[in-house]
């Protein structure tokens, strides 16, 4: 199928780091019995890369750094239980960045400028802000195992019994995850063994702390993750964090897991959602084809959906006017933003 375009194209507006896409549509010429003309009844998306060698195109968030990176200087702060990350000018100096030394997790992170983004939440591990999440609700095709039709025709204390008698492969993923520790009822604890830092000194200025941490089921009390966590901070007050996890031998003989990423507590006022990827309604991997990759707008009420994944996004922004918190990670991953109660 060849398909002719009666308009040239002005490709001097392309960059590098950029993503382009042409969407095609085929819409009904005529009216029909069972739609009007103009109807949408086919539409492909396709990607277009260019080749730009060596060339790298500038970030809005580079800019901000060579503007920033003349101003600002970090320090740390180190207390009892915290381990602080100072940003220091000529005539004021900010938090802007705390890591609790008990879970290794952040409790606090503020812009250079001292606007709050992070904060700490009752929700999460010990009041953190940001926290290692391991478990999810279960779907229906999780809790599909054997032992749900056991429990139409028999009391839950011989379907109990049954579970420990029977072959465990036919057995649904929840009942392996309750049993192993991986109960959203009871999520398991986070517990760091040593945090250390270290200054860059190769003119850049960051500071690198680095969290080796075990996370604990807070059924049995026993190690069931190896939790590695690295955060950068960088003098323009942006934040990179790398997390590495290793389950146990245990674990690792499951069938799958329910969840590895981690759980943000955002400012409030964080209410706007920006993001580049497939859109603009919900787009769970299983009929994310439906829908186009684009640059996207909603607000955290209206992100919502009543399942347990909500989107593949490339980079997602969380915006309250200008200024605001944006996610960027190399890879697709699912997002979802909503309110604590």
């Amino acid at each position: 199928l060849e398909i002719p375009i009666d308009k040239e194209i002005d490709l001097s507006c392309v960059q590098p780091d950029h993503s382009y896409w042409i969407n095609i549509y085929g819409r009904l010429s005529v009216d029909k019995v069972w739609a009007s003309r103009g109807h949408n009844i086919v539409s492909r998306q396709f990607s277009i890369e260019f080749d730009f060698g060596d060339c790298r195109g500038t970030h809005k968030m580079d800019v901000h750094d060579d503007v920033t990176r003349r101003k600002f200087s970090l320090e740390l702060l180190d207390t009892v239980n915290t381990l602080s990350v100072l940003s220091v000018c000529p005539d004021q100096s900010n938090v802007l960045l705390v890591i609790d030394k008990g879970t290794g997790c952040i409790s606090s992170y503020k812009a250079p400028w001292g606007a709050e983004i992070i904060s700490p939440s009752r929700q999460l591990n010990n009041g953190s802000g940001v926290v290692g999440n391991y478990t999810r609700a279960a779907t229906d095709n999780d809790r599909g195992g054997v032992e749900r039709l056991y429990g139409f025709i028999l009391p839950t204390s011989v379907v109990s019994l049954l579970t420990l008698l029977k072959d465990s492969s036919k057995l649904s993923h929840s009942h392996h995850w309750k049993s192993h520790g991986l109960s959203q009822d009871l999520p398991p604890e986070l517990i760091c063994q040593r945090l250390d830092t270290e200054v860059l000194q190769d003119g850049s200025g960051a500071i690198i702390i680095s969290a080796e941490c075990i996370v604990l089921s807070s059924i049995w009390n026993k190690e069931i993750f190896k939790h590695r966590v690295q955060y950068r901070v960088n003098r323009n007050g942006q934040l990179d964090v790398s997390v590495f996890s290793v389950p146990n031998r245990r674990l690792r003989s499951l069938p799958s897991l329910p969840r590895i990423g981690l759980t943000l507590s955002l400012q409030k006022s964080l209410y706007n959602v920006m993001y580049s990827g497939r859109g603009p309604g919900e787009c769970y991997p299983d009929r994310k084809s439906g829908s186009k990759f684009g640059l996207w707008s909603s607000t955290v009420k209206d992100f919502g959906f009543d399942y347990i994944g909500k989107a593949l996004i490339l980079t997602s922004s969380l915006l309250h006017e200008i200024k605001g918190l944006y996610i960027i990670m190399p890879h697709l991953f699912l997002m979802s933003p909503f309110y604590f109660l």
